[in-house]
């Protein structure tokens, strides 16, 4: 596959923590969506800000008839730095062949809730249940590298790249099991991490059956000011750069405005599309980075993250994939 960034293959694999560095972190993530299981996860590993030797693991399962489950632990991971990929004990991404492919195997425990639940309050202790997963992550496109010039100011990361791929593998909950096909997209970066310093983001993927892909992604500073604008649309393989015209903005905690645009400028053709949350989850980024499940209402200025399996439709064409977009309490019109 190209590598039109010429990304460093090392660049996959986890990075010895840096010392004297404020708040330094370093973030994967991982997410598919199954449309025929209605099946899909939403899988994270971060190091924790006051001891990056520790990795904390975020896991939601998005099950039939709009079920919602979310785990999250704390554990130590294999240090120095290795060639393998970030784990806790309870979540483990492995690279397989660097820029290419990876195994994401999980064996968690959460607890059943839903999107309003979460959206009404933070998440709370109770019984729980076990899931378990292993699936195979293997590239659709080449990796999208938003480069140190993109990346320049941002208060989350210095490094960031994204890449979307086709999964094949099984999940369990309980004695229901599922043999899950579909796609989705994985992230990494790395660098000191702060959600103080930002207002509000949006990023939205989607992947569609004739293998063109789509990702955008928008952040705005504390004054509300455009500070990140990318994009990118991938056909027969080959990656360009687009620019996000419109992205949709959180309105409030349960997912609102539920459809919406997404356009694009490819190059001076205008792409337009639809999408449509099929399931959501509802989070707080505690500051300075603790993600919590559930709306923390106590500090209006800190952010709510809202994460939505979305069906998307391009030029006829339907797809599916993530709508993230996030946002401080204040600025809600429904909080």
């Amino acid at each position: 596959m190209e590598n039109p960034y010429e990304v460093d293959p090392n660049e996959d694999y986890t990075h010895a923590i840096a010392d004297g560095v404020e708040l330094w972190s370093e973030n994967y993530f991982f997410q598919f969506y199954d449309p025929a299981q209605q099946v899909g996860l939403w899988t994270h590993l971060g190091r924790m800000p006051h001891d990056p030797t520790i990795w904390r693991s975020l896991v939601t399962a998005f099950l039939p008839g709009g079920e919602v489950l979310v785990g999250k632990a704390y554990g130590p991971g294999p240090e120095p730095a290795g060639r393998s990929g970030p784990s806790n004990g309870t979540l483990a991404f492995r690279c397989d062949r660097p820029l290419t492919d990876w195994t994401v195997s999980g064996e968690a425990l959460v607890r059943r809730t839903s999107l309003e639940q979460l959206a009404g309050g933070l998440h709370t202790d109770g019984p729980v249940i076990p899931l378990s997963f292993r699936y195979e992550f293997e590239a659709l496109t080449p990796i999208w590298d938003l480069g140190a010039a993109t990346m320049s100011g941002q208060s989350w990361a210095l490094t960031h790249y994204e890449q979307p791929g086709l999964v094949v593998g099984q999940v369990r909950c309980g004695d229901r099991s599922w043999a899950v096909a579909g796609a989705g997209i994985r992230d990494h970066s790395y660098g000191p991490r702060d959600f103080a310093h930002f207002r509000r983001g949006s990023w939205v993927h989607a992947e569609f059956p004739s293998g063109r892909v789509f990702v955008a992604l928008r952040m705005w500073s504390n004054d509300d000011r455009v500070a990140l604008d990318s994009a990118f649309i991938c056909e027969d393989g080959k990656l360009r750069e687009a620019t996000p015209v419109d992205m949709p903005t959180l309105e409030s905690a349960v997912a609102e405005p539920r459809r919406g645009l997404v356009r694009l400028d490819d190059g001076g053709r205008a792409v337009e599309v639809e999408f449509e949350v099929l399931t959501a989850k509802t989070m707080t980024l505690a500051e300075p980075n603790e993600p919590l499940y559930g709306a923390d209402r106590a500090d209006p200025g800190v952010k709510i993250l809202n994460d939505a399996i979305v069906r998307c439709r391009w030029d006829g064409e339907v797809g599916y994939g993530l709508c993230e977009r996030s946002r401080r309490i204040e600025d809600l019109s429904t909080r």
